[in-house]
């Protein structure tokens, strides 16, 4: 599910990415847009938040491909232009499109609508939104921790059985070989490396 921001501007008043990047600056983010990252072409591309990259759609929308829109509200007639902004599921791509917008807002009074929803933002609204994205990311995040770790635990315990069974392998051959044992245990213990193998290949099949 794609979710879209549209910011309204005026051309002549839209900051370049290092105004915007010093504008965020002062909202305490770390936060900056890759080489990759145009404005005025249509993109997909990425920029960074705290450290973490995100990857979402940015569309320039101009003057004349507003109509559909301008019914929304008619204080969009004092803007010949817009942004709009695409992402998926990633929160820290919502963070970051909250963040561009409040600083769209600062720089060029820009006007914010959750066009899926037809919600106006007020920049309060939009910096409430921020933490609740950031959140959302370190929720999912420690989800993901909690399901890998029993995993982890699994192949380790796994890998720690496999090393002791074929040490006692070893060692059960060279005491036979020594007539110290009976060739029923190494025999034993190979037949079960056997069995255990062609278990474990029938579930990775199945």
């Amino acid at each position: 599910m794609s979710m879209t921001i549209i910011a309204f501007i005026n051309k002549t008043k839209i900051p370049s990415k290092l105004e915007l990047e010093a504008q965020i600056r002062t909202l305490g983010y770390n936060f900056k847009f890759n080489e990759n990252f145009i404005l005025f072409d249509e993109f997909g591309g990425d920029c960074e938040l705290n450290g973490q990259k995100t990857f979402f759609e940015v569309y320039f929308i101009k003057k004349e491909e507003l109509d559909d829109l301008s019914s929304l509200d008619e204080d969009l007639d004092n803007y010949d232009s817009a942004f709009s902004f695409i992402w998926g599921a990633d929160s820290i791509a919502g963070a970051c499109i909250s963040i561009i917008s409040v600083a769209l807002m600062d720089l060029c009074n820009s006007k914010i609508l959750f066009e899926d929803f037809e919600v106006w933002y007020e920049r309060e609204k939009l910096l409430d939104e921020i933490p609740m994205y950031l959140e959302e990311k370190n929720t999912n995040l420690k989800k993901d921790i909690k399901k890998k770790l029993p995993v982890d635990k699994k192949r380790k315990i796994e890998k720690i059985t496999k090393i002791i069974i074929w040490s006692l392998l070893i060692i059960t051959t060279i005491l036979m070989n020594r007539k110290i044992i009976s060739w029923h245990i190494p025999s034993l213990l190979l037949a079960f490396i056997l069995i255990k193998s062609i278990i474990e290949n029938n579930k990775k099949w199945n």
